[in-house]
């Protein structure tokens, strides 16, 4: 005769349910996430890829961070055949970027290290790579936070030093609960930065002492 179950025994299946799920849901969101960061490092390096292909093709110099006053330097890279729109958008911040940076690459999740790397505006020159004596641990792209500090949405340049400036962004970590952050070099290699911090401050420090260089 077949047996129902009482109610004690459907507690403790249930009790045994809520244990397993709150063992496994953490491995299984930070599987997640890990999965989101290669995403946005493979992103990253294909745009980094595009940054030294575009100076290949213009006779070594580095690409300016407003070419013209209509845009800003991630529709040049889209414009020369090097990027597509949607590589701007890191995996971790999806949401944000379907009400934001896709409608403007201003809030684009990387932000290119202008001052060093990415300078020249207008009808200025920017500089070639060449004249980057250091380019194995001078920053292109830094994973980026609009002003003010700190946003879900990125923005297209950042500069050397902390600024609150609303056109400038703040290098930001985005991944492990603010924690990593992804970072593409001269060099095109790219790297994962375990960050102590999200204070903004603090993240300058911490970019400044661990052999990285602006220039």
């Amino acid at each position: 005769m077949r047996k129902n179950f009482t109610l004690i025994e459907l507690l403790v299946v249930i009790a045994i349910i809520a244990i397993l799920a709150a063992i496994l849901l953490p491995a299984l969101n930070s599987a997640r996430e890990r999965g989101r960061i290669a995403s946005c490092i493979s992103q990253m390096k294909q745009i980094n890829t595009g940054l030294l292909q575009y100076s290949i093709e213009y006779d070594d110099y580095t690409i300016s961070y407003r070419p013209v006053a209509a845009y800003y330097w991630p529709q040049e890279l889209i414009n020369s055949g090097q990027a597509e729109k949607t590589m701007f958008n890191c995996p971790s911040s999806v949401a944000e970027y379907d009400k934001s940076a896709l409608k403007d690459l201003f809030y684009s999740s990387y932000g290119l290290n202008y001052e060093g790397y990415g300078s020249g505006i207008y009808n200025t020159l920017p500089k070639k790579i060449s004249q980057l004596r250091f380019p194995s641990v001078t920053f292109t792209l830094l994973e980026s936070s609009a002003n003010p500090f700190p946003q879900v949405y990125g923005c297209y340049r950042i500069p050397k030093n902390l600024s609150t400036n609303t056109t400038v962004g703040v290098p930001f970590p985005r991944h492990h609960n603010s924690r990593q952050m992804n970072l593409a070099f001269v060099d095109g290699h790219c790297e994962t930065a375990n960050i102590p911090t999200v204070n903004a401050t603090k993240i300058y420090e911490f970019l400044s002492t661990n052999s990285y260089a602006w220039e």
